[in-house]
């Protein structure tokens, strides 16, 4: 459903599920792996497709938080 009225709040809710299997993963190794990056890198992506909408979305903000808490926790503070 393209058109729908809570298609920002589903993708929001997506990237935040994949953000936290990431945080998972990295508590489970005990440190960032190779699959704990790649978890991050596909919760930045998610994020990025709700940040990069012009779309007034109320949890905008939460979601710009998210995609900085990737790029942190994967050590690309510089972006």
């Amino acid at each position: 459903y393209p058109e729908s009225p809570l298609r920002l709040t589903v993708l929001f809710r997506y990237a935040e599920n994949a953000y936290q299997v990431a945080l998972g993963i990295e508590k489970r190794d005990n440190r960032l792996s190779d699959e704990a990056k790649k978890s991050f890198d596909e919760a930045q992506k998610r994020y990025e497709s709700i940040t990069s909408k012009e779309a007034e979305f109320e949890r905008q903000h939460l979601a710009r938080y998210g995609l900085a808490m990737c790029l942190f926790k994967k050590g690309e503070i510089d972006k």
